[in-house]
């Protein structure tokens, strides 16, 4: 599963679903994003909408199950508020979680796991020449 969003919980059945912050090294300036409608199922693992930066296209992956509840239109106006305002007004999508108790124990929490997965990540990202060294 992708772990390049994370989920900030609103209720014991809700969350929002945000990008990650990362370092400058891998993460080009988003030149825009879109997002399946209110309404659609998600599915742990698989796209809730697409993100295109300057020589990348590529799928926002649901970190949960759930349905949309709503989407962040001024995100998809303006994909730079992901990167200036992540933790706030950033936020791509909010859902209702369908299998809170399956998918939230399958998310990284701990700052030593985020640490050690985006480590790993880099050096992928350098082994394939993605990033430079």
């Amino acid at each position: 599963m992708s772990r390049s969003s994370w989920l900030a919980s609103r209720s014991r059945s809700t969350g929002a679903t945000k990008p990650r912050r990362t370092c400058g090294c891998c993460r080009p300036t988003l030149a825009q994003l879109s997002f399946v409608p209110v309404g659609t199922q998600l599915t742990a693992g698989r796209p809730f909408g697409q993100l295109e930066a300057a020589k990348f296209v590529g799928p926002l992956v649901s970190p949960v199950s759930g349905t949309v509840l709503a989407v962040n239109d001024a995100a998809a106006i303006d994909a730079g508020l992901t990167e200036r305002d992540p933790y706030g007004a950033g936020w791509l999508i909010e859902a209702s979680l369908s299998d809170a108790a399956g998918d939230l124990p399958r998310l990284l929490a701990d700052a030593a796991e985020i640490t050690a997965w985006f480590a790993a990540k880099i050096a992928d990202y350098r082994r394939m020449g993605v990033i430079a060294q």
